[in-house]
């Protein structure tokens, strides 16, 4: 089990899911979800300031309003923050997004939705 895991989508059906998803299946202590990764980055940056651990997961959207998933990683990047499991969770096939996901060292894979309980537990798996 996983202390936390950060979600950051503009769906909230998405959230709801995946976030009830991983508490009846045990997988983490706390779900921290943001609609947008302007908040995530908002939330990222005071964890780094007041020296506080990042969440041991985080599954990124790439299409979401103020800040796209690609914007966030880039934001991300300036933060320097290094030891993040971050996955792409994504509707999209475009093969342009999955070729742009391998242009990201802090990215540790690009998952497709809907997510399934057997996908979710491998991740979290190769997070430990």
């Amino acid at each position: 089990m996983l202390k936390s895991i950060c979600i950051v989508d503009d769906s909230s059906i998405f959230l709801f899911t995946a976030e009830k998803m991983i508490s009846f299946l045990n997988l983490a202590e706390e779900v921290i979800t943001f609609k947008n990764g302007e908040e995530a980055l908002t939330y990222f940056k005071n964890l780094k300031n007041n020296e506080q651990q990042f969440p041991d997961l985080t599954l990124l959207d790439i299409n979401m309003p103020k800040m796209n998933g690609w914007e966030f990683l880039e934001a991300l990047k300036e933060l320097s923050i290094k030891a993040l499991n971050i996955y792409i969770v994504s509707s999209s096939v475009d093969p342009t997004d999955i070729e742009k996901s391998n242009m990201y060292d802090v990215l540790n894979g690009y998952l497709y939705k809907p997510l399934s309980p057997e996908i979710l537990r491998e991740v979290i798996e190769n997070c430990n």
